[in-house]
Order: structure tokens, then C-alpha cells, then sequence
């Protein structure tokens, strides 16, 4: 698992498909699908339910975006930082 995969299935949750969710992120559909598969291999079970109008989380998918919200606030708020840090360093 990792932070990139967590972000494509927030994004695919949140859009409502792969498709939007692709758009969003400037990823062609079939590496955001592959990616969240992979995931979905890795954490045992289906994270999305997938039908003609799209996708849905499914509980265990509800519950690890639940899980893994706090952990992606976290790691944008470094991200600034170092930034931050790192611009403020240049000067």
C-alpha cells in the first residue's frame, strides 16, 4: 500500500468512477484501475463495487478511506512543510 494508491481510490470514491477520477488526476483509466486493484490484492478484499454508472466503496472500502484520512492530511501538511522549509532555505 501506498500513499499514491490511497490517493487514486479517494479520488475514485469521491468522482464516482475511474473514468472521473482519471480526468482528475491526469492518469490514463487503466493505470488508476490497475493501481487500485493492486490494492485491493494487497488489503484481501474489494474496496469498490464496480458498476455500469460507475464505482462505490464498499464497507471495507468505506472504512479504510475512514482509516487513511488523517494519514493523507499528515503527509500533505510535510509535503507543505518541507516545501515551505525548503523555499524559505533558497533565500
Amino acid at each position: 500500500m501506498n500513499t499514491q494508491q490511497l490517493q487514486y481510490l479517494k479520488e475514485a470514491v469521491r468522482l464516482g468512477s475511474f473514468s472521473r477520477a482519471a480526468d482528475a488526476l491526469g492518469l490514463n483509466q487503466s493505470v488508476l484501475s490497475r493501481q487500485v486493484a493492486a490494492l485491493e490484492q494487497e488489503m484481501g478484499c474489494p474496496l469498490l463495487r464496480r458498476h455500469g454508472r460507475g464505482v462505490v466503496p464498499t464497507p471495507a472500502g468505506e472504512r479504510l478511506l475512514e482509516l487513511a484520512a488523517g494519514f493523507l492530511q499528515q503527509v500533505a501538511q510535510i509535503k507543505a512543510c518541507l516545501l515551505y522549509t525548503s523555499d524559505a532555505a533558497d533565500e
